[in-house]
């Protein structure tokens, strides 16, 4: 109910874009709040990132992670600061703040990915949202994830996602976020083995078949390879993407002026036609390649063409210096995962994902 009346309120405000005026927005969902008899004592604000105190927000996240035991008493706040900093300085991005009587008690950061995308506390901040424990920690973290939806109902976001680490997956978090319209989206388990430990057979690769660097492929035949490899996978996150938010990930996914490994990512061709690929790129971790994208063509599945991939990408990276692999695989994607499981690759960390998108789309 309380979603609907801001919906309502938010679309007979004059069309003026949140960020512009964002005490404009405030003030709806603030009516919706003292509408419903749920605003009491608690002050939920809404901040762009580039007019915020990271120092203060930074020290505030940490205080609360702490005192909920999610993150060690080790960690530092510049160790915080220099994070936030990496991830969120000059960007869109919004902080949504909840205070009682000017105390802050919880946060939420909005960060904006492809165009019509967001996820809520990406990354280190865990995904869910962040509020010191309490007896009124439930009421802050619905303040909190109700306003983020008030945000991307006006702005126009058609999902929003927001992960965490699996063990923290209880029936009250379940409970928030499906009493929120949220649905789970995927589970993504981060898989990892030092190279040398690796136990992959693969055969070489068929005289019919040619390998080149990924770099040099024609995006509309990358494009055309990993949209065919991943519709016909069991993958949920691309299966439940539209067809601009497929693009849109392409494009962010395969952008080559990231870092790019560029010795170990390759494309499989038969003739003229691309039939696999694999990218990888320097990031989790020091001496660590990771498999950020890998995929066959179904008509070539059953051939050794993934065997041959993994094989072809932990080689390079051995001649590169580099020590370990990683990747993460959705575990609905149980080919992909098995495959994985069998050549050596360990389970790491694991997270659950949810989605959000509007009743009207």
């Amino acid at each position: 109910m309380l979603l609907v009346l801001v919906a309502m309120l938010l679309s007979l405000s004059s069309g003026s874009a949140w960020s512009t005026y964002p005490a404009q927005l405030l003030g709806y969902i603030r009516a919706v709040y003292l509408l419903t008899g749920e605003w009491e004592s608690m002050d939920v604000s809404v901040h762009s990132m580039s007019n915020v105190d990271l120092r203060a927000l930074s020290s505030f996240i940490l205080k609360a992670k702490q005192a909920s035991g999610v993150w060690r008493s080790e960690t530092t706040l510049d160790h915080v600061e220099n994070a936030m900093k990496r991830s969120f300085a000059d960007t869109a991005d919004i902080v949504v703040l909840a205070e009682e009587k000017g105390v802050p008690v919880g946060c939420l950061v909005l960060h904006y990915k492809a165009e019509k995308q967001a996820e809520v506390n990406p990354w280190f901040l865990g995904g869910l949202p962040i509020a010191l424990p309490g007896d009124d920690a439930s009421e802050v973290s619905e303040s909190l994830l109700q306003t983020a939806i008030a945000v991307c109902t006006q702005e126009g976001i058609s999902r929003l996602e927001l992960s965490f680490p699996r063990d923290q997956h209880s029936d009250s978090v379940k409970s928030l976020l499906q009493g929120h319209g949220f649905s789970v989206l995927e589970e993504i388990q981060h898989m990892r083995a030092g190279i040398s430990e690796l136990t992959i057979k693969a055969s070489p690769l068929p005289e019919t078949v040619e390998r080149r660097p990924l770099f040099e492929a024609n995006r509309e035949s990358l494009y055309e390879c990993w949209y065919e490899a991943f519709r016909s996978g069991e993958d949920r996150s691309f299966l439940t993407l539209g067809e601009q938010e497929r693009k849109a990930f392409f494009e962010e996914a395969f952008d080559f002026t990231d870092d790019l490994i560029e010795a170990a990512s390759c494309a499989l061709y038969r003739g003229a036609k691309m039939i696999g690929f694999a990218l990888v790129r320097p990031t989790h971790g020091a001496k660590n390649g990771h498999l950020w994208q890998m995929g066959v063509l179904p008509e070539c599945r059953g051939t050794g063409l993934a065997k041959y991939l993994l094989t072809d990408v932990c080689a390079r990276l051995e001649e590169a210096d580099f020590e370990t692999l990683s990747l993460n695989v959705d575990l609905a994607n149980r080919p992909a995962y098995e495959l994985y499981r069998a050549s050596g690759l360990q389970d790491d960390w694991c997270l659950v994902s949810y989605e959000w998108r509007p009743t009207n789309q």
